[in-house]
């Protein structure tokens, strides 16, 4: 008995991992972790980029507005017009339309916001 007990001794003290080893894990480990988290970085980056040959995206939400739980509006552009629309639970409606100048500037603002005007009147109506 005595003879089998420092073989024991010796085969579970050689399971255990040293402070080395647990060093060299955790810095394994560590590694993979910041590497991990560079290549996310890295790819959410490059998915944002525009890229030689890439062309511009053609739709795109300029903007929305909640108006209650289940009715928002959004004013999308599509390639050179500005499209405000209407949206509810069941349907899509357009509310406006008009064609977007190339230099952005205050007749922009006042289109949109005679759109919105004339949107809010439209809805006003039909809640009546």
């Amino acid at each position: 008995m005595a003879a089998s007990a420092p073989a024991s001794a010796a085969t579970t003290g050689s399971l255990a991992p040293s402070g080395a080893d647990l060093l060299q894990y955790g810095t394994s480990f560590a590694l993979v972790i910041v590497l991990l988290v560079g290549l996310m970085w890295a790819l959410k980056r490059l998915q944002g980029a525009r890229g030689i040959g890439r062309q511009e995206k053609r739709l795109q939400v300029v903007e929305s507005m909640a108006l209650g739980a289940r009715h928002k509006v959004a004013l999308i552009r599509v390639d050179h017009r500005e499209v405000l629309v209407g949206i509810t639970a069941t349907q899509i409606q357009t509310l406006a339309s008009w064609s977007q100048p190339q230099g952005q500037g205050a007749d922009t603002h006042a289109n949109f916001q005679a759109s919105m005007a004339q949107a809010r009147a439209a809805f006003e109506k039909g809640r009546d």
